[in-house]
């Protein structure tokens, strides 16, 4: 037993096990059978049985077998070797991580009936896959300061790989930079809003002219975020006026000009910023909206600050504003829609994340952003929105306009103050939370213990591949009449 405690302790375990053999590794020989108890990975305490006619190990055999199964499916179905793996934070779908001898990739895997895209089943799944890889092609093919990933072809030369049922695989390369989530704006390089700006109006005309083959309820769509609002019983009471006011001067803006694909989801955990370009990720979120909806989005997230940074948010607005503007320019309705449109998005933030985070309150991811949006709305709420469009204008340099000063001051005079509008019916791929908008009022209690048990057995099936399952029973309610 000794000699073999030897032979395993000098094996070239995964980085995450430990090496300690005799404290936390227990291997004894049974009838011919080395027993592995395995601790501190993500399955913790699960055993391996392995047999050889002799009853001895091959030691090769036993390290194959004991390869994360991230990295057997790197290896397997892309030809890689892999050194390490290790997880990243996601929402619905799961990443990590790879570090190969031929360098560093992002194992991307998607599993049907997902929420983040709606609940499509496996077919429209892969497609979506498919699309988001050729829209990052687009990207690249184009030049310039924006990037996004390369998608790495299989052995068998597929973009996107089926490697289980219902669970669909890519292998995408790693990004120069780091995101801008990780750069507080003192930290960040000085000329980044405008580059962030120009790369927005990159992207907007790299993806123009590509219809979306797919027309999905995204949880996520901007376009739909009054629909959040029957998650404010999940956050304070205190608070619920502030969004309730952002909302109003959503559903008050009048219909945006210049729909066409866009990538939907440019926040600050997915644009990176490098010393010479600017990068995007995750591509989950694409749809056809006004073309002005990308740049609102980044607005949400870029403009970020530490408590008590209030001051100069505008001015970093005004900064990335005016660089998509010269690149790509922007009508008076787009430039009066932006900011309204960014708090909109801010609203869906923290009443997504109060909702997700009760039903998993463990889970650090749901409510990364919930903070720091609480404070940009805030503090877009203290400022008269004539003064931003006018702030926004100059930075443009276009003249200032009596028209769009009246029509902000008419959209903010017919605005009633903290009185919730009507709220329409919960959107058919969101989870149908209890209460609702629509059955109880929205200052009313949260849902019942029974109601979030029903809610986190869905959410943990689907973390387990249990994906078509967890649909059904968050639908469950639905399909009764």
């Amino acid at each position: 037993v000794s000699q073999y405690r030897l032979a395993f302790c000098e094996m070239a375990w995964p980085a995450e096990w430990s090496r300690n053999v005799s404290g936390e590794m227990n291997l004894e020989v049974r009838r011919g059978a080395i027993r592995m108890d395995k601790y501190g990975t993500r399955t913790a305490a699960s055993r391996y049985w392995l047999t050889t006619a002799r009853g001895l190990p091959d030691l090769a055999a036993v390290a194959a077998r004991l390869r994360p199964r991230e990295a057997q499916v790197v290896e397997s179905v892309w030809g890689k070797r892999v050194v390490s793996v290790s997880a990243l934070p996601s929402y619905d779908d799961k990443n990590w991580r790879v570090e190969c001898e031929d360098g560093s990739f992002v194992l991307k895997v998607a599993s049907a009936f997902a929420e983040c895209r709606g609940g499509i089943d496996g077919a429209a799944t892969e497609a979506s896959l498919l699309f988001e890889c050729r829209m990052m092609a687009r990207i690249n093919e184009c030049g310039g300061a924006l990037r996004a990933p390369a998608v790495c072809r299989t052995v068998a030369g597929e973009l996107v790989a089926e490697v289980e049922p219902l669970t669909f695989a890519r292998l995408i390369t790693v990004v120069d930079g780091s995101p801008l989530s990780s750069r507080p704006r003192p930290r960040r390089p000085r000329d980044w809003a405008a580059r962030l700006g120009t790369a927005l109006a990159e992207s907007a005309e790299a993806l123009r002219g590509i219809d979306d083959p797919l027309e999905r309820p995204l949880a996520w769509d901007l376009r739909r975020a009054g629909e959040a609002r029957r998650f404010l019983s999940y956050v304070p009471a205190e608070r619920r006026p502030l969004v309730r006011r952002a909302l109003e001067r959503f559903e008050q803006l009048p219909a945006l000009p210049r729909p066409q694909l866009l990538h939907g989801d440019a926040n600050d955990e997915n644009v990176f910023i490098s010393d010479d370009a600017v990068s995007l990720i995750d591509f989950g979120d694409f749809l056809v909206a006004p073309r002005c909806l990308d740049l609102a989005v980044a607005l949400a997230y870029a403009l970020f600050f530490d408590p008590g940074a209030e001051d100069g948010w505008l001015d970093e607005a005004a900064r990335i504003v005016a660089a998509f503007h010269a690149r790509s320019p922007l009508d008076d309705t787009e430039l009066e829609a932006l900011i309204p449109l960014a708090a909109a998005r801010n609203c869906q933030s923290v009443l997504n994340s109060a909702y997700r985070s009760a039903l998993d309150p463990h889970d650090p991811y749901l409510t990364i952003s919930a903070e720091p949006a609480w404070r940009l709305l805030a503090a877009i709420d203290q400022v008269p929105p004539a003064q931003v469009v006018a702030a926004l204008r100059r930075a443009c340099r276009l003249p200032p306009s009596v028209a769009a000063d009246a029509r902000v001051d008419a959209r903010q005079n017919h605005r009633v103050h903290d009185a919730p509008p009507p709220s329409p019916s919960p959107p058919s791929s969101l989870p149908r939370a209890a209460p609702t908008s629509r059955d109880t009022p929205e200052d009313a209690e949260p849902p019942p213990a029974a109601a979030r048990w029903r809610e986190a057995l869905a959410t943990l099936l689907a973390a387990s591949g249990f994906a078509a399952l967890a649909y059904l029973l968050l639908s469950r309610r639905r399909l009764r009449p």
